[in-house]
């Protein structure tokens, strides 16, 4: 009997961890703007309910590439695609980071920098809101 009583303990335990990190996963943020750079969360259902506008700097090499391709490129999609995270925990968040890549109209997607982590200094919260988890 303990032994069932211990394995059901560690099921539900497993469970709840898996459940508490179901949170993390990727967001695709919408890059836009030119002399100011946003960020905005693609909202949708959990755990994608939280809308996010960040302001950005990017360093110089990568501002430089993103604005000669939205130059070239006037009608693509941008989009700052976050590695596993919690969107919700961003205001705690020492850094992001994640893959800067532009979308054509045919759906192609094209990387602009395979992995970039901005810290703390490098973004801004311009407004945060958790939406109802009754989204559908």
């Amino acid at each position: 009997m303990k032994h069932i009583l211990a394995l059901v303990i560690l099921v539900f335990s497993a469970y709840a961890i898996a459940q508490d990190h179901s949170h993390h996963v990727k967001h695709n943020m919408v890059m836009y703007g030119e002399s100011e750079i946003f960020l905005s969360h693609l909202v949708y259902k959990v755990p994608h309910n939280y809308q996010v506008i960040l302001k950005i700097e990017l360093p110089t090499e990568v501002r430089e590439h993103y604005l000669a391709e939205k130059k070239a490129h006037p009608e693509d999609r941008f989009i700052f695609l976050f590695d596993h995270m919690c969107i919700g925990d961003i205001a705690e968040a020492e850094f992001v980071v994640g893959e800067v890549f532009r979308k054509d109209a045919l759906g192609n997607k094209i990387v602009l920098e395979a992995s970039l982590k901005l810290t703390k200094d490098n973004y801004k919260i311009v407004f945060f809101n958790e939406l109802p988890t009754d989204l559908n």
